[in-house]
């Protein structure tokens, strides 16, 4: 009995410190908007020096030809706005499923 009642309690200490953190970002972005104050997240990414040593390959050609095809047929007047998404949501599927696949190589 005395270690379950130490899992819920560390279970709750661990929920109660994730919430915290959350509740606290969302006040101030309220703050922010409330006082009219434009938020740019901090952006430190050197693309010339990525893409001179990045991977290229005729798929990788093929790809970018897509979605430029993509960008027109489905935001033929905001392709940056397309890009940004798809970046966005590729990037967050790719976190997702990397972390589904590493917590299903965890044998228990």
């Amino acid at each position: 009995m005395p270690l379950v009642l130490l899992i819920v309690a560390g279970i709750s200490w661990l929920v109660g410190r994730s919430i915290e953190p959350f509740e606290r970002g969302q006040q101030q972005a309220a703050l922010q908007t409330a006082l009219g104050i434009a938020v740019q997240p901090p952006v430190n990414f050197d693309a010339t020096q990525f893409f001179r040593t990045a991977y290229h390959s005729d798929w990788t050609a093929d790809i970018e030809k897509r979605i430029r095809i993509a960008a027109h047929q489905n935001q033929p007047n905001d392709h940056e706005g397309f890009y940004a998404k798809s970046i966005g949501v590729g990037a967050v599927a790719y976190c997702h499923d990397a972390a589904g696949l590493t917590y299903s190589e965890v044998n228990f």
